[in-house]
């Protein structure tokens, strides 16, 4: 499986429960500007000092 700038799947959480829904958009202008937008929010974020599953 692979990434392309012209397809992006979104997914969404309902509440406190286990499902999960999502659509499928096919639009490259939408996709680049998703794409544009979590690289900045992935620039912005910080290093763990530890990996989530060792625990709190």
């Amino acid at each position: 499986m692979g990434f392309n700038d012209r397809v992006a799947f979104l997914a969404f959480t309902t509440g406190t429960t286990q499902q999960l829904s999502g659509f499928r958009v096919d639009e490259p202008a939408f996709v680049q500007g998703a794409i544009g937008h979590f690289e900045q929010l992935w620039l912005a974020g910080r290093s763990l000092e530890r990996h989530p599953a060792d625990g709190i």
